[in-house]
């Protein structure tokens, strides 16, 4: 199979499924609605998995679920909230 070269010099195929940091970032938001810069700096600082070509950064949104996936945890293995030391209303009491 030959690969057809698009006007820009990118090979047609080659591309298809990665997205931009935009694109990752609106398919990452809620509702469709874009993330923070920051948040979506911190999530790659976490791992967020990217392919690097010519000094950007692209997301396969295959990855990307794959990434959170690997990330679920059940409901007992978050930390429990803090106990309070005083019982409610004793610092009050006389």
């Amino acid at each position: 199979m030959v690969e057809q070269i698009s006007s820009s010099g990118v090979m047609a195929g080659v591309m298809d499924g990665l997205l931009t940091r935009e694109e990752a970032k609106v398919a990452l938001g809620r509702s469709g609605l874009p993330m923070a810069d920051r948040t979506f700096a911190r999530l790659i600082e976490e791992g967020l998995p990217f392919i690097a070509l010519r000094g950007r950064k692209y997301y396969r949104i295959e990855a990307i679920r794959a990434w959170l996936l690997s990330r679920e945890t059940s409901r007992s293995a978050t930390p429990t909230a803090r106990r309070r030391k005083t019982p409610r209303g004793a610092r009050y009491a006389a």
